[in-house]
Protein backbone atom coordinates (compact mmCIF):
# COMPACT_ATOMS: atom_id res chain seq x y z
CA UNK A 1 0.00 0.00 0.00
CA UNK A 2 1.33 3.61 -1.12
CA UNK A 3 0.47 6.93 0.17
CA UNK A 4 1.60 10.47 -0.82
CA UNK A 5 0.60 13.49 0.24
CA UNK A 6 1.95 17.17 0.78
CA UNK A 7 2.15 20.07 3.22
CA UNK A 8 2.79 23.86 2.19
CA UNK A 9 4.70 26.03 4.29
CA UNK A 10 6.75 28.80 4.62
CA UNK A 11 10.42 26.51 3.48
CA UNK A 12 8.55 25.33 0.28
CA UNK A 13 6.47 21.75 0.04
CA UNK A 14 6.91 19.01 1.66
CA UNK A 15 6.01 15.34 0.48
CA UNK A 16 5.04 12.53 2.97
CA UNK A 17 5.93 9.37 1.11
CA UNK A 18 4.73 5.90 2.57
CA UNK A 19 4.50 2.59 2.16
CA UNK A 20 5.64 0.40 -0.89
CA UNK A 21 6.82 3.04 -3.84
CA UNK A 22 6.48 0.36 -6.79
CA UNK A 23 5.93 0.81 -10.18
CA UNK A 24 2.07 0.24 -9.30
CA UNK A 25 1.62 3.67 -7.75
CA UNK A 26 4.52 5.86 -9.78
CA UNK A 27 1.41 7.57 -11.43
CA UNK A 28 -0.41 8.63 -8.11
CA UNK A 29 3.07 10.07 -7.10
CA UNK A 30 4.22 11.90 -10.43
CA UNK A 31 0.26 13.43 -9.87
CA UNK A 32 0.82 14.21 -7.16
CA UNK A 33 4.36 15.87 -7.63
CA UNK A 34 2.68 17.51 -10.90
CA UNK A 35 0.17 19.73 -8.84
CA UNK A 36 2.38 20.77 -5.84
CA UNK A 37 3.91 24.52 -6.56
CA UNK A 38 6.63 24.14 -9.03
CA UNK A 39 8.55 26.89 -8.09
CA UNK A 40 8.68 26.12 -4.15
CA UNK A 41 11.43 24.31 -2.45
CA UNK A 42 11.00 20.58 -2.20
CA UNK A 43 11.17 18.43 0.69
CA UNK A 44 10.73 14.69 -0.07
CA UNK A 45 10.28 12.49 3.00
CA UNK A 46 10.73 9.00 2.46
CA UNK A 47 11.46 7.96 6.35
CA UNK A 48 8.14 6.17 5.74
CA UNK A 49 8.94 3.96 2.45
CA UNK A 50 9.16 0.42 2.93
CA UNK A 51 9.87 -1.03 -0.56
CA UNK A 52 11.18 0.39 -3.38
CA UNK A 53 11.64 -0.75 -7.10
CA UNK A 54 13.18 0.60 -10.09
CA UNK A 55 10.53 2.51 -10.94
CA UNK A 56 10.54 4.47 -8.09
CA UNK A 57 13.91 4.98 -7.83
CA UNK A 58 13.57 6.05 -11.62
CA UNK A 59 10.87 8.92 -10.49
CA UNK A 60 12.72 10.20 -7.59
CA UNK A 61 15.78 10.41 -9.82
CA UNK A 62 13.87 12.40 -12.51
CA UNK A 63 12.59 14.99 -9.85
CA UNK A 64 15.92 15.65 -8.93
CA UNK A 65 16.86 15.78 -12.09
CA UNK A 66 14.01 18.28 -12.85
CA UNK A 67 15.07 20.34 -10.42
CA UNK A 68 15.55 23.99 -11.77
CA UNK A 69 17.40 26.58 -10.03
CA UNK A 70 16.95 28.44 -7.69
CA UNK A 71 14.38 25.76 -6.49
CA UNK A 72 16.17 23.52 -3.37
CA UNK A 73 14.70 19.68 -3.25
CA UNK A 74 15.88 18.12 0.04
CA UNK A 75 15.57 13.97 1.09
CA UNK A 76 14.55 12.95 4.49
CA UNK A 77 16.32 9.44 4.02
CA UNK A 78 14.66 6.11 4.13
CA UNK A 79 14.77 4.05 7.26
CA UNK A 80 14.01 0.52 6.00
CA UNK A 81 17.19 -1.32 5.11
CA UNK A 82 15.25 -3.01 2.15
CA UNK A 83 15.15 0.52 0.66
CA UNK A 84 19.06 1.01 0.53
CA UNK A 85 19.98 -2.55 -0.89
CA UNK A 86 17.42 -2.35 -3.76
CA UNK A 87 19.34 0.98 -4.72
CA UNK A 88 22.21 -0.58 -3.69
CA UNK A 89 21.75 -3.86 -5.83
CA UNK A 90 20.24 -1.27 -8.57
CA UNK A 91 23.72 0.49 -8.81
CA UNK A 92 21.93 3.70 -7.47
CA UNK A 93 24.29 4.58 -5.28
CA UNK A 94 27.13 5.42 -7.66
CA UNK A 95 27.49 9.23 -7.31
CA UNK A 96 25.42 11.52 -9.29
CA UNK A 97 26.86 14.04 -11.67
CA UNK A 98 24.17 16.60 -11.33
CA UNK A 99 24.42 17.58 -7.50
CA UNK A 100 24.67 21.17 -6.57
CA UNK A 101 24.15 23.52 -4.39
CA UNK A 102 20.49 23.15 -5.00
CA UNK A 103 20.35 19.96 -5.24
CA UNK A 104 20.57 16.70 -2.33
CA UNK A 105 21.65 13.70 -4.09
CA UNK A 106 19.21 11.17 -3.38
CA UNK A 107 21.68 8.79 -3.64
CA UNK A 108 24.78 11.09 -1.95
CA UNK A 109 23.17 10.82 1.73
CA UNK A 110 19.61 10.71 0.67
CA UNK A 111 19.38 6.80 1.82
CA UNK A 112 20.46 5.48 5.18
CA UNK A 113 20.58 1.53 6.02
Amino acid sequence: MFSVHHEVNDDGVRFILEGDLTVNCAAELKAELISADQSADWHLDLSLIETLDLAGMQLLCAVCRSCVEPRRIEFTPARCNAVASAIMVAGFHIPCKVENANRQCLWNGGVQA
